[in-house]
């Protein structure tokens, strides 16, 4: 008689008997692997469980969470008075951290289910830590360390998460400084344990962002290990978009239409400590008012002297700007202009400056 056949039999006996409870007792319901490294492999422990009666019982099976985790058990017929176990092994490979899994066991014809706890802390190999940690900050190691949100509309908010491994030998206290006030910082624990793992969230409120258009926002993580504190840059940037998606026929009719006069500025070659000033014109070809949000570079030697708030239709007014080709560098220069309105079709435009540095 096969195994399933049997146990089968097993339940249908104990059913007709009048069975209805298990006298099953856990000698326990957890299992901690301690420290240990990932070179060292695959980790293996076992729990066990004593059948007190009345009746015989069986392990129908058991679930893993996770697939970096497999368990085997006692197979057949339990008998009142007799031990089982359940062995699990868990794989660190790729794992490095403190970590937290079950399995469930399914026994008896009640298919009772027992949770077992297993934890540990896995000190990782130098490739793995490269591969999923690779911005090192003194013995704190994060996962990344600048944050592309996309485009996000004015009014939404989204939440970010780096993950922080510390590979040093001391406890690491983590801070962060210069935070924008569009900007929300929250970690798992301030204190980050040797080979422990925290996860730093960060949210982003566009309500609280002044600018329509590509932004973006620093701040720094601060971590000390009570011997010197070291400080990494992180960078989110995100482009704010006016929400235009529930705009009707009858609106995108009447709504403003920008157009520039020249997308392309060509100024030639310049003497490296000239301050050059230019200008192009914008023009509303819509119906109602246009606004202008915002006009940038993310070039420093670009900076605008002056530009229009609003434009009503059929008017056209001029951006002037300044370029300081000092803060080029030498040849040919392709500096990037957005400008931004409130045109629902064309949101942001693009101009170019363009030309060559030379020297005096």
């Amino acid at each position: 008689m096969g195994r399933y056949s049997f146990v089968a039999l097993l339940l249908f006996c104990v059913a007709f008997s009048g069975y209805s409870r298990e006298g099953i007792e856990w000698l326990s319901t957890s299992y901690d692997f301690g420290t240990f490294k990932e070179a060292e492999g695959p980790q293996t422990g076992c729990v066990r469980m004593v059948n007190h009666g009345p009746d015989e019982t069986v392990i129908n099976r058991v679930k893993s969470t996770c697939g970096c985790t497999v368990a085997e058990y006692t197979d057949g017929i339990i008998a009142v008075g007799d031990t089982a176990e359940v062995r699990f092994t868990y794989d660190p490979a790729g794992r490095p951290g403190r970590f937290s899994k079950s399995i469930k066991v399914y026994t008896g014809i009640e298919n009772t289910v027992t949770t077992i706890g297993l934890r540990g802390m896995v000190i990782g190999k130098p490739e793995s830590l490269n591969s999923q940690y690779p911005i090192v900050s003194g013995n704190l190691r994060l996962s990344v360390a600048s944050l592309i949100l996309g485009d996000v509309i004015k009014g939404i908010s989204r939440h970010e998460f780096i993950h922080a491994y510390n590979q040093g030998d001391k406890p690491i206290i983590l801070s962060w400084e210069n935070v924008p006030h569009c900007l929300s910082i929250g970690v798992s624990s301030t204190i980050v344990e040797p080979g422990d793992l925290a996860t730093i969230s960060i949210y982003y409120n566009s309500r609280d962002d002044d600018n329509y258009g590509l932004n973006i926002h620093c701040f720094e993580i601060l971590s000390d290990d009570g011997e010197s504190v070291n400080r990494q840059k992180v960078d989110i940037s995100v482009n704010v978009k006016a929400d235009t998606s529930k705009l009707t026929a009858e609106q995108l009719k009447s709504a403003p239409r920008i157009s520039i006069d020249e997308k392309v500025i060509e100024l030639g070659k310049i003497s490296s400590d000239k301050k050059v000033k230019g200008k192009f014109y914008i023009s509303n070809e819509g119906v109602n008012v246009l606004n202008l949000n915002r006009i940038y570079s993310f070039n420093k030697a670009f900076g605008v002297k002056r530009m229009p708030k609003k434009l009503k239709a059929g008017k056209s007014e001029a951006v002037e700007f300044e370029l300081d080709v000092a803060k080029l560098s030498d040849g040919a220069f392709n500096v990037k202009v957005e400008v931004v309105s409130d045109d629902p079709l064309r949101p942001t435009e693009t101009v170019r400056i363009v030309g060559e540095k030379i020297s005096k």
